[in-house]
């Protein structure tokens, strides 16, 4: 019998591809031959290059401040075009599934001119340019949140599909893995796939603030590529249990420990939010592309399910008063988490519907 084949436009930001990795996975697993095509696949530090073939198609995103720039990332596209052209014609594949992103235009783009089928899956809240360009041509257009702006084509809802999950794991158990102690009050700071150096910057001070009210607090504290000497260093001075890394593999286990995050709000960020049902301070990145993170906090505040601060100079005083809520009235996380569980409800896999749309 012979393999069904599907290319996996992607690039970027673990925003895209860590999804896409964890779809391919169950491709696999089906005997489908899944090939990765994009831009910049070989340095990424969010693809598995030892679990996934793929080929690098160089493109830049042509919106980009003065004209010269933009000259050269249109050429540079339509080169990408035209080789996207070539390859769908040598590896024949029988669907293509679209992340969005400049990254996965070319190959949409020769697959619209080759009349090949292609899926799209969109997972914020603001379809990103290159999901509205090629929505109304795509079979179906997978979404995770509900759009805050309706677009054209065949639009379905499907869970995000998040890494495995670990099963019966206590937040008893799951402290005690990460060496922190059972009882406090336990906060998770971290700012997702792209880090958040504001929030990093901040958690010093919110540690020393939280001291001074005499609120028995813990911290787990995922810095990305910023440092974290002194909040270590403070932690060990005055006994405050503390993990503290640059980056954590196994992100069920910090949930399960977590009372509270404060985080970003990109859309894998969410994801995790909702699956683990787990009550968060939002702080949208200011300059993510047409506000998208904004509107993804927003809409989780809208249902009571998080507290959205943007970031500014009142920042560390509304996260404060928030924590300072959220620790004294038990309640407020409880109205947060009930609101989460409502939002898990029984969605189809985007896996699933590709393997659908293959019929394998």
């Amino acid at each position: 019998m012979i393999k069904k084949k599907v290319i996996i436009a992607a690039g970027g930001t673990g925003g895209h591809l860590l999804p896409a990795q964890e779809i391919a996975k169950k491709l696999q697993g089906k005997d489908i031959e899944v090939l990765f095509v994009g831009s910049g696949l070989k340095e990424n530090v969010y693809f598995d290059r030892e679990s996934f073939q793929f080929h690098e198609i160089l493109a830049k995103t042509p919106f980009q401040k003065g004209l010269t720039r933009r000259l050269r990332a249109l050429y540079a596209l339509l080169k990408a075009v035209v080789r996207s052209c070539f390859f769908l014609k040598s590896f024949k594949p029988d669907l293509i599934v679209g992340f969005g992103s400049f990254h996965a235009f070319p190959i949409l783009c020769a697959a619209k001119l080759q009349k090949k089928p292609f899926m799209l899956f969109e997972s914020n809240t603001v379809a990103g340019k290159v999901t509205r360009f090629f929505s109304s041509f795509a079979i179906h257009t997978a979404i995770h949140l509900p759009l805050a702006k309706k677009i054209k084509g065949n639009l379905i809802e499907v869970t995000w599909p998040l890494r495995a999950k670990r099963l019966n794991l206590s937040q008893a158990k799951a402290r005690e893995q990460l060496q922190l102690a059972p009882n406090r009050f336990t906060l998770l700071v971290f700012g997702g796939s792209q880090g958040a150096s504001s929030i990093n910057r901040s958690v010093l001070s919110l540690c020393e603030q939280l001291l001074a009210k005499e609120i028995p607090f813990q911290i787990i504290h995922l810095a990305g590529k910023s440092t974290s000497v002194e909040v270590e260093q403070f932690c060990q001075r005055h006994n405050i249990p503390a993990f503290i890394k640059t980056f954590e593999q196994d992100m069920s286990r910090v949930f399960y420990a977590a009372d509270l995050a404060l985080c970003r709000s990109g859309a894998a960020t969410i994801a995790e939010i909702i699956h683990y049902r787990m009550p968060a301070i939002l702080i949208p990145y200011p300059y993510a592309t047409e506000q998208h993170q904004k509107e993804n906090a927003l809409f989780l505040q809208r249902v009571s399910a998080a507290y959205v601060i943007e970031e500014g100079i009142n920042m560390q005083r509304l996260i404060i008063e928030f924590l300072d809520t959220f620790y004294q009235n038990p309640e407020v996380g409880k109205q947060m988490r009930a609101s989460l569980q409502n939002l898990k409800s029984e969605k189809k896999e985007m896996s699933d519907l590709i393997i659908e749309t293959l019929h394998v």
